[in-house]
């Protein structure tokens, strides 16, 4: 599935933020943020996963990734800014969020800095504040990927190349698999598949500095605090994700006043393409 609008916008700094917009054009919007390393280009392929919901759902690359400009040092605030300004220049007086992944900290932070203006935030699948406890939890690779983000960051897109380099799609593909175990189901399925891969080719186009740039935003502090967050929250989370611990989900939860977790059972890191309609739903206001 095409999106029925691909595009970008020039920021007041004369930086470019690309999005694409999916669903329909006089529903109410939702803005996505991606997962990591992801772009716009990440959907529901569904040729009916719109269908009656009234939702003008516009995904948006991050600095770096697919076709927006790059900046130095971002930060999740500064992503909030952005955020701003691409409602305004969308014309849009109030939006809800939803965060996949890597863009569940992007989701929250906007809820945060943003709270006039969103209506509902849905974080799905997202990771968490770091701490000794949920870094036990995830696998290898990715707490050494978080302690050399915080000493080393230089080094990083270097490992990544030789790694886990999401421009070799096959090779990224199967490697996902493996991470993933209990999303085979969704990740085998030949339309998924194929937008995954495409995804990857589009958002890491300029490169794994992007890439990069998340998981120093992740290894470090958040410039905000969760529990000073005033709006509606919900997080859906697969008891089974081994990618992002459950922990992280629970902990947000506990600390963001009035939020709420929608534990999925058996589910996976990629609950999101099952679980789509109905997070999609939510975030529009048509389910409590």
């Amino acid at each position: 599935m095409q999106p029925r609008v691909d595009s970008a916008l020039t920021l007041r700094d004369g930086r470019r933020l690309a999005y694409a917009e999916w669903g329909d054009p006089d529903g109410r919007p939702i803005l996505f943020f991606h997962g990591t390393p992801s772009g716009r280009l990440l959907h529901n392929p569904d040729p009916l996963a719109f269908e009656g919901l009234r939702t003008r759902w516009i995904t948006v690359d991050r600095p770096g990734y697919g076709r927006s400009d790059p900046l130095a040092r971002r930060d999740l605030l500064g992503w909030a800014r952005d955020v701003e300004a691409l409602a305004d220049l969308l014309g849009l007086t109030e939006f809800s969020l939803c965060g996949l992944s890597g863009g569940g900290p992007h989701a929250l932070a906007c809820a945060y800095a943003l709270a006039s203006r969103v209506r509902r935030t849905a974080v799905v699948s997202g990771i968490g504040r770091l701490t000794p406890e949920t870094l036990r939890r995830m696998y290898p690779e990715r707490r050494w990927g978080v302690r050399l983000s915080r000493t080393a960051a230089w080094i990083i897109p270097l490992l990544m190349r030789l790694v886990d380099d999401p421009r070799q799609v096959d090779r990224h593909y199967t490697k996902v698999l493996a991470k993933c175990p209990n999303d085979r189901h969704i990740l085998e399925c030949p339309e998924v598949r194929d937008m995954l891969k495409a995804n990857w080719a589009d958002a890491n186009r300029q490169g794994l500095r992007a890439y990069a740039a998340d998981g120093r935003l992740f290894a470090l502090p958040w410039p905000f605090d969760p529990s000073a967050i005033r709006g509606t929250v919900r997080f859906w989370h697969g008891s089974a994700d081994t990618s992002i611990p459950l922990e992280m989900a629970r902990s947000l939860s506990e600390v963001i006043p009035g939020a709420t977790l929608e534990i999925v059972p058996g589910a996976g890191h990629f609950l999101f393409f099952e679980q789509f309609r109905a997070i999609v739903s939510w975030a529009a206001g048509d389910e409590g």
